[in-house]
C-alpha cells in the first residue's frame, strides 16, 4: 500500500478523508491478491492434464469457475470500489460497495451494496435510524477518496467530533437547546422522511424553498426507491436531469450513496448526442422558443427535411428555415414572436451559431419528428448485448455514436426520470425530458419562486399536464437548514414580487450575520472583485462571485488565482457556497427577472455582501 503519511490535525474533512483513504488501501490490496489467486487457478486448471473426456470437462469447469470469480472482481479504472460507510449504535462500522471484499480472517473490508447488511445505507433515515447512528457518503475516482460527506442519523446521542459537512451542522444545531431549535430539527426529520418514503408512481413534486434540501431528499429518494423496488427500477433505470453541467457535477458528489445504479446525469443542454451547451437566449426569446406551440411549426418545417445527417445540419436547416416559415410562424406564434424568433436565430453570427439550451429542446423536437415521433433505442449487432442490457452509466455513454442523430439509447429506457430546478424548464423542455420516461415515475424538484424565465410552470399541476399524468402529489419542505436567518429574510422581500403564494422557509440557523450592502461603488468591477478576495481571505471554505453573464469572460479569468468561481444567473442554480457577491443585483433582475436574484441572494451559508453602482437596491429589496 502507498504511504499516505499522517493524517490531517487541523482539519476535519481532510483528516476524515486520510481516515477513508487508508481503509480503501487496504480494501485495494486485498481485492489485487484475490485476483492475482483467481489468475493463478485459470493457468492451473489450464495445464492439468486431461487424459480423459471426463478430465477435459473437469479442466473446462474450474477455469470457467475461477474466470467467473475474476470477472467478479474487475472494476473500471474510474469505478469505486467503496462509497459509503454505516457507524451503528453499537460501535460496528460497514463499509459498503461495489462488491464484497474479505480480509485474509475473513472480516469484511467491503460490504456488498446489495446484502442485507447494506439495507440500512439506502433505508435508514433521521425518523427510523435502523440502529445507524451515521452514514457517510465516501467519493472516490478508482482507489483514490476524494470527498466524504456525514449524515447524522441518531439526533440523540451525543455527537462526536469527527463529523464532516451536514452532520456536523445538525450536530451544531442539535446543541441549540431551545424549544425552537428542537421543534425545527424534528420538522425538518419529519418532512424528509416523508418525502423519502412516498410511493413511485405518477408525478411526486418535492418543494420548497431555498437551502431546504430539495435535491439531497430527492436523490436519498432514488436511493430508497432503487433499494426497495430494485427488479422494477435497477433494470431500466434512473435519469437525473439538472439545468447544467456545474449543477450535475455538484451533485455528482452525492451519487455515490446511490451504489450500483444505472442513474445517469444529464444537463438541459446535453439532451442530444454529440451537442452540449450551457449558453441561453434572452428570457424574450426563450419565451418564444419554449412556447408549445412551437411544436406545429418545428414539425412542418421537418415535411421538407430530405435526411438527418446530424444534429448540426439540422440545426443550421431550422435555423435558416425560419426565413421561408417566417409566415407559418406568424400563423401559429403572436406576430411581436415570430420576428423575434427569426432575428435571435439569424442576428448572433459572432457566435458561431452555437445552438442554445432551448434550441437543444427544438433539435430534439425535430429529429423526432423525422424518426416517426419516436427514437427507438439503437440496437447492438446481433453478437452483441442490446442496448436495454447496459447497466452502467459508462457503459451507456459508450453507446452513443457522436455521428448518429436519429437513435439514441437514453430514449425509453428509464423507469424513474428526476428533474430537478423544474420551475424553469419551458413546454417545448418538458416535452424533450418527457420523452425519456414514457412510462415512468417521477420525482420533481423545485421551487416557483425561484424562476429565472418567463417559459416555465405557473404551478406544479401544469406539469401533470404536460407530462400526461394522472396523479400528481406536492411535498413541501418548510426548513431552511444552510441559509442564516437575516440572509433569508432579506432574500424574501422579493417574494410578494415573484411568488406571492409561496412562503418563506423557515431558518435553522440563527447566527448574528446581516448582508453587506454597499449602495452607490463608482467602480464595480474593482469593489467586486476586492469584495471577493477579502471574503476568500477571511472565509476557508468556498467564495462565489454572481453577477450578470457578461461579466464572466473578465472577472472569471481575474478572480480565478484567489480560488473564486464566478457565475451567471443561470449557472449558480442550485449550488451553494460559504461565501457569495452579488454584483449588481440590477444587471441580474434585468437578464434574468427577480427570481433569478432571489436564487442569487440565497446561495450564501456564511456572508452575504450586494454591490451596486446605483444609491438603492432594486425597490422590492429597499421597500420592505
Amino acid at each position: 500500500m502507498p504511504d499516505r503519511g499522517p493524517a490531517p490535525a487541523d482539519d476535519p474533512r481532510r483528516a476524515a478523508i486520510h481516515e477513508e483513504q487508508q481503509h480503501v488501501d487496504r480494501a485495494y490490496a486485498r481485492l489485487q491478491e484475490l485476483r492475482q489467486r483467481a489468475q493463478r487457478r485459470i493457468r492451473e486448471a489450464m495445464a492439468a492434464p486431461t487424459v480423459t473426456h471426463a478430465d477435459l470437462v473437469n479442466r473446462d469447469a474450474a477455469a470457467f469457475q475461477a474466470a467467473r470469480r475474476l470477472q467478479s472482481l474487475t472494476l473500471g479504472d474510474e469505478e469505486p470500489l467503496v462509497f459509503g460507510r454505516l457507524d451503528l449504535e453499537d460501535a460496528e462500522r460497514h463499509h459498503i460497495g461495489r462488491i464484497s471484499v474479505l480480509s485474509s480472517d475473513y472480516d469484511p473490508l467491503v460490504i456488498d451494496w446489495r446484502s442485507d447488511v447494506a439495507g440500512a445505507f439506502y433505508q435508514a433515515t433521521p425518523v427510523e435510524p435502523m440502529g445507524v447512528r451515521r452514514r457517510r457518503a465516501i467519493r472516490c475516482r478508482g482507489p483514490e477518496v476524494l470527498d466524504v460527506e456525514d449524515q447524522l442519523l441518531d439526533l440523540d446521542a451525543e455527537p462526536a467530533g469527527d463529523l464532516v459537512g451536514d452532520a456536523a451542522l445538525m450536530a451544531a444545531l442539535r446543541r441549540q437547546r431551545s424549544e425552537v431549535m428542537h421543534d425545527i430539527v424534528a420538522t425538518l426529520q419529519r418532512e424528509q422522511d416523508a418525502v423519502i418514503r412516498m410511493p413511485a408512481h405518477g408525478i411526486t413534486v418535492v418543494a420548497g424553498g431555498p437551502g431546504t434540501g430539495k435535491t439531497a431528499v430527492a436523490l436519498h429518494r432514488v436511493a430508497y426507491l432503487l433499494y426497495k423496488h430494485r427488479e422494477r427500477f435497477e433494470h431500466r433505470g434512473v435519469l437525473v436531469i439538472g439545468p447544467t453541467r456545474a449543477f450535475a457535477d455538484y451533485i455528482a458528489a452525492v451519487l455515490p450513496s446511490l451504489g450500483e445504479t444505472t442513474a445517469v446525469l444529464r444537463p438541459l443542454g446535453a439532451f442530444v448526442p454529440g451537442l452540449e451547451t450551457d449558453r441561453h437566449d434572452r428570457r424574450d426569446v426563450a419565451a418564444v422558443k419554449g412556447d408549445p406551440r412551437m411544436t406545429v411549426v418545428v414539425h412542418r418545417y421537418a415535411q421538407d427535411l430530405p435526411d438527418s445527417s446530424g444534429w448540426r445540419s439540422a440545426f443550421e436547416r431550422l435555423r435558416a428555415g425560419i426565413v421561408d416559415v417566417r409566415e407559418l410562424a406568424r400563423d401559429v406564434l403572436p406576430r411581436s414572436a415570430a420576428d423575434l424568433l427569426h432575428g435571435a436565430w439569424l442576428e448572433d453570427d459572432h457566435t458561431e451559431r452555437i445552438p442554445t439550451v432551448e434550441d437543444v429542446a427544438l433539435v430534439d423536437e425535430l429529429r423526432t419528428r423525422l424518426a416517426g415521433g419516436r427514437l427507438a433505442p439503437r440496437r447492438a449487432a446481433a453478437d452483441q448485448p442490446l442496448a436495454e442490457e447496459v447497466t452502467t452509466h459508462a457503459d451507456r455513454e459508450l453507446t452513443v455514436d457522436p455521428t448518429e442523430f436519429i437513435t439514441d439509447p437514453d430514449y425509453t429506457e428509464f423507469a424513474h426520470v428526476v428533474v430537478d430546478e423544474a420551475q424553469d424548464l419551458s413546454a417545448m423542455q418538458w416535452r424533450m425530458v418527457g420523452r425519456r420516461g414514457a412510462e415512468a415515475s417521477w420525482t420533481v424538484v423545485g421551487d416557483l419562486a425561484q424562476r429565472s424565465t418567463m417559459a416555465g410552470p405557473d404551478s406544479w399541476e401544469r406539469i401533470r399536464e404536460v407530462l400526461d399524468r394522472s396523479h400528481l402529489e406536492v411535498a413541501r419542505l418548510t426548513v431552511n437548514y444552510r441559509t442564516p436567518e437575516a440572509f433569508m429574510t432579506f432574500a424574501a422581500r422579493l417574494l410578494p414580487h415573484i411568488a406571492a403564494d409561496e412562503e418563506p422557509p423557515r431558518s435553522a440557523r440563527h447566527e448574528d450575520v446581516a448582508p453587506d450592502l454597499q449602495r452607490g461603488v463608482a467602480d464595480l468591477v474593482s469593489a467586486t472583485t476586492d469584495a471577493a478576495t477579502a471574503l476568500r481571505a477571511a472565509h476557508a471554505g468556498t467564495v462565489a462571485v454572481v453577477a450578470p453573464s457578461s461579466w464572466i469572460a473578465s472577472l472569471g479569468p481575474e478572480l480565478a488565482p484567489h480560488d473564486v468561481r464566478v457565475f451567471d444567473p443561470w449557472t449558480v442554480k442550485g449550488l451553494e457556497f460559504d461565501a457569495v457577491v452579488v454584483a449588481d443585483p440590477h444587471g441580474i433582475a434585468e437578464e434574468a427577472g427577480l427570481g433569478a436574484l432571489y436564487v442569487a441572494l440565497t446561495r450564501a451559508t456564511r456572508a452575504l455582501t450586494v454591490i451596486t453602482e446605483h444609491q438603492r437596491l432594486p425597490d422590492p429589496l429597499e421597500n420592505a
